[in-house]
């Protein structure tokens, strides 16, 4: 879908203008379909320099804003997490993950239906576990800890 929206986009007079003007963009992220990782890494970097999340708010914060930036994130700790992050690290993109680590425990289904029925109101899905936790630092993704 984010591809189909770049193509979309380019079609509205003086995208290029917009898409160059100096920012940063945080792109939040829950997964990337297959058939689109390659087509959004490429688009994303035809105008955009990746930049870590640490780095984009500290050039904000600093007034050091002097291209088209872009930062990815994700703030789930869903367990299809790892394959959005294997791919940024397929094209060496750094990310950063939010994460809750006592969402982490959760391992029966029951669990994990019960807290996305009284806290998100979103179907259930699995989690990320303390496995996907050490791979992604491996990969280099910041990870956070969210309360």
């Amino acid at each position: 879908m984010a591809a189909e929206g770049f193509t979309l986009w380019d079609s509205v007079r003086n995208s290029e203008a917009l898409l160059t003007k100096p920012h940063v963009q945080f792109l939040y992220i829950h997964h990337i379909l297959k058939n689109e990782e390659q087509k959004l890494a490429k688009r994303l970097s035809t105008h955009h320099t990746f930049i870590s999340y640490s780095e984009g708010v500290a050039r904000i914060l600093e007034n050091k804003v002097d291209k088209a930036y872009i930062s990815i994130s994700s703030d789930d700790g869903f367990k299809n997490n790892m394959a959005a992050a294997g791919i940024l690290d397929n094209y060496e993109i750094k990310a950063c993950f939010f994460v809750d680590p006592s969402m982490i425990e959760y391992r029966t289904f029951v669990e994990i239906e019960t807290h996305f029925r009284e806290r998100l109101n979103f179907p259930p899905v699995e989690f990320l576990d303390w496995k996907d936790i050490a791979q992604l630092q491996k990969w280099g993704m910041r990870l956070v800890r969210i309360p």
